[in-house]
């Protein structure tokens, strides 16, 4: 088997383990990027709902956080977050 179709067929598996592992609130937060492209989030509430799953995404590596200003900061999906979305809606 040539490698090239060996990888994909890793990365293919690994996508669908983690799409089963997705939680509501974090296909939430990818589809709102996908959408979108970049949203900025204040920081005021950093133990809320929101900023966990944030955080969670971006363990994942499905999202980058930076800081643009005190207590504002930009979330923007990247290329592996744009990918696990996109297969999990079919897109």
């Amino acid at each position: 088997m040539p490698l090239l179709e060996a990888t994909a067929k890793t990365s293919n598996a690994r996508i669908r383990r983690i799409l089963t592992a997705l939680l509501p609130q974090q296909q939430l937060v990818l589809e709102l990027l996908r959408m979108s492209g970049e949203i900025a989030v204040t920081e005021q509430a950093s133990d809320t709902i929101l900023w966990r799953t944030l955080k969670e995404c971006r363990d994942y590596r499905w999202v980058t956080i930076t800081e643009v200003s005190p207590a504002v900061h930009s979330v923007a999906l990247t290329l592996h977050g744009r990918r696990t979305i996109e297969a999990l809606s079919g897109s």
